[in-house]
């Protein structure tokens, strides 16, 4: 049975910048169910197992990666959770709110044949997100899925790296900032990794042996945010798919401008020579000597010329009482 694991581990890669300009911040070891997939001599066979929490809600993640014609079909304790036709070739689905119970069991099934099934000993994290791919059915040798659960409540962005290529050319995924600043980042993704990364507007590029770019995708990543993104391709029984990259969820880039999925503001600090901002036209008067402004200085003018008026009145009242007390007498 796969450790259900949490653990963070600084990355070992050298780098010529600042760690706060890293694009990877560091990997997650995350649970990953590819142990025993294949036991063909066990009653079980091509079964996998994760330890999860009881009493939460989680999200379930599945993409096809099989490079064929066939449809994958997707089953919870034997009740189907796909549509009639199924998820073809690079096709993802995504069901959320989901009770997952110890003992539940998800098949998966290819054209009709098993390409496995995850077992689960346990109930997930609350939140969590159990991402599987699924790239070949149940063989004597080799695996048919990979799956990842990825943490819930991480600030940063997620992202689980797949290699689901059938054949032996070999390819490597890279991570590029995308647009055409001064200072781009890039750096390698190491299949079989889960790594936290900034949230932002990146690209994902397949480099050949050879250095050369045989695919490349687009990849918006959002904060809080899970993705899996997969070297897929290869040839099929019946079909042969060219390498390609897979990402999935595809988020919106204008999520990224709208402060649900951005990066914290960066902090402007002051000049060293003037540490402390200037100080306002009503913070450099003193009290004993503060000046009124120009709306106050008018409201000051017709106060004291309302009390002017009123003692000129008070003066004409008591000039006529006097003068009808003499008049009386």
């Amino acid at each position: 049975m796969a450790a259900w694991l949490a653990l963070v581990q600084p990355r070992d890669a050298v780098r010529s910048e600042p760690e706060r300009d890293a694009l990877v911040l560091r990997t997650v070891k995350a649970a990953t169910l590819t142990e025993a997939q294949v036991a063909a001599s066990a009653i079980d066979a091509g079964t996998s197992q994760i330890a999860l929490h009881l009493g939460a809600r989680h999200v379930l993640r599945v993409c096809n990666a099989y490079p064929d014609n066939g449809n994958l079909k997707i089953f919870s304790n034997d009740q189907e959770l796909t549509s009639f036709m199924g998820l073809g070739y690079k096709s993802c689905q995504e069901w959320k709110e989901l009770h997952i119970q110890a003992g539940n069991v998800l098949e998966f099934r290819l054209g009709g044949l098993s390409a496995g099934a995850l077992r689960f000993s346990e109930v997930p994290w609350d939140n969590a997100v159990v991402a599987v791919v699924v790239y070949d059915v149940i063989r004597m040798t080799g695996r048919s899925f990979d799956s990842q659960v990825f943490q819930a409540g991480v600030a940063e962005t997620q992202v689980g790296v797949f290699d689901a290529f059938h054949g032996g050319t070999r390819a490597k995924m890279w991570i590029k900032d995308s647009g055409e600043n001064a200072y781009v980042r890039s750096e390698e993704l190491h299949y079989d990794d889960t790594v936290a990364i900034q949230p932002g507007d990146y690209k994902l590029y397949l480099h050949a042996e050879d250095g050369q770019i045989v695919d490349q995708a687009p990849f918006v990543a959002l904060n809080s945010e899970s993705y899996m993104v997969v070297r897929c391709g290869g040839a099929g029984p019946s079909s042969a798919r060219a390498q390609e990259v897979l990402v999935y969820p595809i988020s919106d880039e204008n999520a990224l401008h709208t402060g649900s999925g951005a990066a914290p503001p960066r902090i402007e600090m002051p000049e060293i020579g003037n540490p402390f901002p200037e100080p306002t036209q009503w913070e450099k008067w003193e009290p004993e000597a503060r000046e009124a402004g120009p709306v106050q200085g008018e409201s000051m003018q017709l106060a004291e010329a309302l009390s002017a008026v009123a003692i000129l009145l008070l003066f004409l009242a008591v000039g006529l009482m006097l003068h009808s007390l003499r008049a009386a007498l």
